[in-house]
């Protein structure tokens, strides 16, 4: 005697194997995928599917370092595993080889700027460097969009003439007992594919870019997405990387060796006798060699490494363990410099240089430029705290320039992250010539592990690096 049919649906029950499961959100949890199956009874040709499945949810997701929280490096980062992201217009995805570090990762993490800064979770790093994978489509998100809703209707369309035709018993061949489209239905298909159309075949900023190129990038207003294994970037904030140079130096230039190059291009004039305080970081080593590039006749700096400074073109390297820069004879007088750029981040060294002993006041053309305003660590939590901080320095160089000939004119520099109008693809084709050195820290490149990131970050926060900290991704 045959089974019943519903005692044979629970036995095929029983002997199927049950889906895999991916266990943790995208970023808390690490999105680990694991799978269960039953004790027995599992059916040996399903093995392969079931793998199969399992891949597919794997090659979905990639390995990342993110902040869970804002907070202490050893506390808030991990390691997790997330979705790869998708490309949209002007986009561009690649495939991560090096990422290196800044200041303002380290902000990040602390949460020194969280009104400003990225909503936690969030992937770490900013600056990188490696292969295009995918481009973004040349039709607007808004088209995108549209089309989609357009398809939703005639989705319900279709539902509905298939509903009417059940209910009156039509033959699916038959004509339909609902109206066809109607003319403004038809207009507006016409539009959207008008505009697909058209945005295929204008030239746009990503015709520069095919599958395969190694691009490097920098952030585009929050410096994220970088520690991980695929990051989508603006097509407006990368640049092809020269044969030869290498990720790792293509990522240290990405913002760094951009600021240096712009910085010096506005503010030096030939002949300038310029004093950098800090130059030993990412910004400061590039910084050197620019300023002589840019004319400058004179650079001394305030660092520890010596001969790293020298190598790079410095006359003079004070060591400010044991000399004060504001006090030494030599640069006062006549030898006084014509320019005093702080990449430390100290309101005591502005009242040090507008005592006027080793800087020229306005009268003679004396400047002071700051990359970092008074305080390295500022904190931004409020708007007021936006206000406090925008009535400061505007109120100081406003003041400056009133009384220019007791002052020398103070300026904070805000912009020397500007990669738009070839400034990167300038900047990788003097490397590229060897007209300018890439630094990266005696340290780098750091591994891709928890440990390893830690310890960079914990390098990058200590202020202590010499030259740029770099991270090769895999």
């Amino acid at each position: 005697m045959a089974a019943p049919a519903p005692l044979l649906a629970a036995l095929s029950l029983l002997v199927l194997p049950h889906s895999p499961r991916v266990s943790g959100s995208c970023l808390g949890g690490g999105g680990e995928v694991s799978s269960s199956s039953n004790d027995g009874g599992t059916l040996g040709s399903r093995a392969p599917q079931e793998e199969t499945r399992v891949a597919n949810i794997r090659s979905k997701l990639m390995k990342a370092f993110t902040a869970r929280a804002y907070g202490p490096i050893d506390e808030v980062v991990e390691e997790s595993h997330i979705n790869i992201p998708e490309p949209k217009q002007g986009e561009l995805l690649i495939r991560v080889k090096a990422c290196s570090l800044a200041p303002g990762d380290v902000r990040n993490l602390r949460g020194d700027c969280d009104l400003l800064g990225p909503k936690t979770p969030f992937t770490i790093g900013g600056d990188i460097a490696g292969v295009v994978v995918k481009i973004g489509p040349k039709t607007p998100p808004r088209v995108l969009e549209a089309e989609k809703a357009f398809e939703k209707v005639n989705e319900k369309f279709a539902q509905r003439e298939a509903m009417m035709r059940k209910k009156w018993g039509e033959l699916e061949g038959s004509p339909p007992l609902v109206p066809s489209p109607r003319p403004l239905q038809i207009k507006l298909q016409n539009y959207l594919e008008d505009k697909k159309r058209i945005a295929n075949s204008t030239p746009g900023p990503t015709d520069r870019y095919r599958v395969g190129d190694r691009v490097c990038a920098m952030f585009d207003f929050r410096p994220t997405g970088g520690l991980a294994q695929y990051a989508i970037v603006k097509v407006k904030n990368a640049a092809r990387i020269p044969p030869s140079l290498s990720f790792r130096k293509a990522a240290a230039l990405s913002s760094s060796g951009l600021a240096a190059m712009l910085l010096a291009k506005s503010q030096v004039k030939p002949g300038d006798r310029v004093l950098v305080l800090g130059a030993s970081g990412g910004v400061g080593t590039h910084l050197v060699q620019f300023l002589k590039k840019f004319g400058a006749s004179y650079v001394a700096v305030t660092s520890t490494a010596t001969r790293l400074m020298t190598s790079l073109g410095a006359d003079d390297v004070i060591d400010y363990r044991t000399e004060e820069w504001s006090e030494i004879e030599k640069y006062q007088g006549r030898n006084r410099f014509d320019l005093i750029i702080d990449l430390v981040g100290t309101y005591d060294s502005w009242k040090k240089a507008k005592r006027l002993k080793v800087l020229k006041g306005g009268l003679s053309g004396g400047r002071y430029t700051t990359l970092v305003g008074d305080d390295r660590y500022m904190q931004i939590h409020s708007m007021m705290d936006v206000l406090s901080l925008l009535r400061r320095y505007t109120h100081r160089q406003l003041w400056t320039r009133l009384f220019w000939p007791l002052y020398p004119r103070y300026t904070w520099f805000l912009d020397g992250l500007e990669p738009a109008n070839g400034n990167l693809d300038a900047l990788l084709s003097l490397v590229d010539k060897r007209e300018v050195k890439c630094v990266l820290d005696p340290a780098s490149p750091f591994r891709f592990t928890l440990h390893s990131i830690k310890k960079a970050l914990h390098l990058q926060e200590s202020y202590r690096g010499k030259g740029k900290v770099v991270v090769d991704v895999h």
